[in-house]
This record gives C-alpha cells, structure tokens and sequence, in this order.
C-alpha cells in the first residue's frame, strides 16, 4: 500500500480517537462508556493511547498495534505458526484440531 494511503487512514483513526476522548471529557456518556469497557482506571483520567485501543476494538483487531500494522502492511502474510502443516497420530485428532482452530483436513497416503 502506498505510504502516504496508510498514512491518511492512520491520521482518520487517530482523529477519531481524539475525538473521542474530548468527548468523554466533556462529559458525553457514550463516550465514557466505550472508554469504561477498557477497564482501565486512570488517575489522570485516560489518555490517547486508551481512546486508540477503543476505535482499534472496533474495527475488529485486538490492539492498536494489530490494526495499525495491518494498515502499514495489508497484504503482509500473517503466519501465527512457524509450521503450514499440522501433522496428527489419528484423524479424531485432527478434527479436534481443526474445531478449535480451523482449517483444512487433507489426507496422508503413502
């Protein structure tokens, strides 16, 4: 993806994050309430990076790291596992697998 592109939609999450969170101090409630479901109390009250966790939650990733990477880098090969393949002793093991973590049953022939 072009830099500038990524860049642009990195500079619209992160102003809807300031938003945000002028918003919660201004005494918004919904606002307040989305930063709540942090769970993080601050005694400073919260800060940008907690407004940034909040928009990352709601485009579906984990942190703002996890989104931020995938805007720098959208058709980068995510590999959670250092193996393609999974190899199992049974096929009930393997189903097993597959029910908890996805993907495909292929099988072994000789």
């Amino acid at each position: 993806m072009n830099r500038l592109y990524s860049d642009i939609i990195l500079d619209e999450f992160k102003t809807k994050a300031s938003r945000l969170l002028k918003a919660s101090r201004n005494g918004d409630r919904v606002a307040t309430q989305k930063l709540d479901e942090l769970g993080v109390s601050r005694p400073s009250g919260w800060k940008l990076k907690d407004a940034l966790s909040i928009i990352a939650k709601d485009y579906g990733f984990e942190t703002w790291v996890a989104l931020k990477s995938f805007v720098e880098n959208p058709f980068e090969e995510k590999i959670t596992s250092r193996f393609l393949n999974h190899w199992f002793s049974t096929y009930d093991e393997a189903a097993d697998y597959r029910a908890v973590n996805g993907g495909y049953l292929l099988p072994y022939k000789n």
